[in-house]
């Protein structure tokens, strides 16, 4: 949402009471039919179509449509308390902001008790996995420290730390969600050359 964050951030900072609500209802409206917009998206693609991965279960799928479907009302109030106080209302809009940026479905994974046995992890095959899967990589200065920091952390690593034949030294794992991320740092001077390392 670059135009009404830009808005929101010019319009802030004016000493106009008036401009300071203008500014946060038209961040609030933008980001509430934003939201509306991305709901309708996901309803057509998780119900509808039946779009999402074969590993998200019913139970997963409900909880991320009552999560997304939530913050709805939440924005609608938010943009509301905008005419009274701008302030307060974009505290909120951080405030939101903060709760799905982070990622609180891993965290809360690691504390709650386990519901499935711990076999059944083990027991996944690669044939619920597509060619289709994405990897989200990241280049890193040392990526056998990070394994060791990861360590404990990350339940399902597909490839421990290992240099690959065309230069980078790589650790792919699966996230919570059961994407595959990479991270890697060049170690061969022609690895090193292509990243600018």
């Amino acid at each position: 949402m670059p135009i009404p964050t830009a808005v929101l951030g010019r319009w802030l900072g004016s000493s106009s009471y008036q401009d300071q609500v203008v500014a946060a209802v038209f961040y609030g409206l933008g980001a509430t039919v934003g939201l509306i917009t991305f709901n309708l998206v996901w309803w057509y693609g998780a119900y509808g179509a039946k779009l999402t991965h074969a590993e998200l279960s019913d139970a997963q799928r409900r909880a991320h449509t009552l999560a997304w479907g939530a913050a709805i009302p939440v924005l609608a109030i938010l943009t509301a308390i905008a005419f009274i106080s701008p302030q307060v209302s974009v505290a909120g809009f951080i405030a939101v902001i903060v709760a799905y940026v982070l990622p609180l479905a891993a965290l809360v994974a690691r504390i709650a008790p386990r519901s499935a046995p711990s076999g059944a992890k083990a027991a996944r095959t690669q044939s619920t996995r597509s060619s289709e899967d994405v990897i989200i990589e990241f280049i890193v200065d040392d990526v056998d420290s990070l394994y060791a920091s990861l360590t404990g952390y990350v339940e399902d690593f597909v490839i421990q730390p290992t240099t690959m034949p065309w230069g980078n030294r790589s650790l792919l794992f699966r996230d919570p969600d059961g994407n595959l991320v990479n991270f890697f740092t060049p170690v061969t001077q022609v690895a090193k050359e292509k990243f600018g390392r």
